[in-house]
């Protein structure tokens, strides 16, 4: 189990890519393209339906839901959205995560594009 508040080797910023899917008349599942943070070894941010429900996109506030998740040591994903169950691989700066959606199984993969140590706040200038 993952320690809370601690830094996982894992933490940063994570880029995944889903090619779109067409799984029959009237059913298009569009490309997923975005990017999550991991801190402290957990999954933090949000994700809400782009207008047409085609596909997901990254956003935090009222019109989000948020994303559950935990990063294991050895690099095992889970996260929970909505009614949806995501797990996963994280190896070196690779992840790979599927689950199974309204157009059956997806798949996304993906690199680490920053890590937590490389993620900066701007300060008062």
């Amino acid at each position: 189990m993952a320690a809370r508040d601690v830094p996982g080797p894992f933490d940063g910023t994570w880029h995944i890519e889903a090619p779109g899917v067409w799984a029959g008349p009237g059913m298009v599942c569009g490309l997923i393209d975005l990017k999550f943070q991991v801190k402290n070894s957990r999954v933090v941010g949000g994700l809400k339906r782009t207008p047409y429900g085609a596909t997901v996109e990254a956003t935090e506030g009222y019109s989000s839901t948020p994303m559950n998740g935990t990063v294991q040591p050895d690099g095992a994903v889970d996260i929970a959205w909505e009614q949806y169950a995501v797990t996963g691989q994280i190896s070196g700066n690779q992840i790979r995560l599927q689950w199974t959606g309204q157009c059956g199984e997806r798949v996304a993969t993906g690199e680490r594009v920053a890590s937590e140590s490389t993620i900066s706040t701007p300060g008062p200038h």
